[in-house]
């Protein structure tokens, strides 16, 4: 399969002070066309800011050094006009918070059609149009409604919805997401899931999905790429990955996770229920499936 983006010995140094400080070493990984990777890490493994290296969107004072291919081009050699031109048309990004993605005194309408229009030569009404039809794709009900109305007026789970439709609308190869789950309640996570999911396969968009909870990998991701303080620690198959890391770190994450389940499973279950359940609840829980 025809490999999109490929990542190799990224590395960020910050600057503070006369002495840098190694954030990233020597990142490498490519992205199938078509597939999803999974960036699976703890706060602080370093996920985030693997992919804004990839945007482009650190400040003067990181070093940036690698080779970050997406079809064939460098973007770390690009100028920041051309970086800018390629974010949205060919890259998109997913935050993990909507709430701040969008200007509280724009309407949702008018913020997507600002942005329709500065990514080509569209009308207003061509803008509008293409909008809605992104609204309707993610299964938004009433979207006319949903166009008039402001980010504070929309639940977290809609507003997700109209970030993701507003990522897909100008029709990326790749979409960056990083943890855009995380703050939502666990119902609205799995209909974010399947809709994004559902999604991106009929588009045949490439995606970098970001999360520390394995669960919502297993969901999406064909890859895995597994990081700690920095550093990648273990890629490759997510199936094969769950079933038998390699890293004795990565085992740990996902005896955390195990661990972090079971406890809130006893704290939640009745007792009569966990004797009768025990296996059955906590086989499936330890990789996701």
């Amino acid at each position: 399969m025809e490999t999109l983006l490929a990542v190799k010995n990224l590395s960020v140094e910050v600057r503070s002070g006369t002495e840098g400080k190694r954030l990233l070493r020597d990142v490498s990984f490519e992205l199938r066309k078509g597939s999803c990777l999974g960036i699976l890490g703890e706060s602080g493994s370093g996920k985030s800011l693997t992919c804004k290296s990839v945007m482009g969107l650190l400040g003067p004072e990181y070093r940036v050094s690698g080779t970050v291919a997406y079809k064939g081009r460098d973007l770390l050699s690009l100028r920041r006009e051309e970086m800018r031109a390629l974010r949205g048309s060919g890259i998109a990004m997913i935050l993990q918070n909507p709430m701040t993605a969008f200007d509280p005194l724009l309407s949702i309408g008018s913020q997507m059609v600002e942005t329709v229009r500065q990514h080509g030569p569209f009308s207003p009404a061509e803008a509008r149009r293409r909008s809605l039809d992104a609204l309707t794709l993610m299964g938004l009900r009433h979207p006319d409604d949903v166009f008039r109305q402001y980010a504070h007026q929309l639940s977290g789970g809609m507003l997700q919805r109209v970030m993701i439709g507003l990522a897909l609308l100008l029709g990326p190869d790749l979409i960056i997401a990083d943890e855009p789950t995380t703050a939502l309640d666990t119902v609205t996570q799995d209909e974010i899931l399947k809709e994004f999911d559902r999604v991106r396969r009929e588009r045949r968009c490439s995606v970098l999905f970001i999360s520390h909870d394995l669960g919502v990998l297993a969901r999406i991701a064909d890859d895995l790429l597994v990081m700690d303080r920095g550093e990648v620690i273990e890629q490759g198959d997510l199936r094969r990955i769950c079933s038998a890391p390699r890293s004795r770190r990565t085992g740990h994450l996902f005896d955390t996770r195990l661990m972090l389940l079971d406890a809130f499973r006893k704290a939640t279950t009745p007792r009569e229920e966990r004797s009768r359940h025990e296996e059955p609840l906590l086989a499936p829980a330890a990789t996701g499936f």
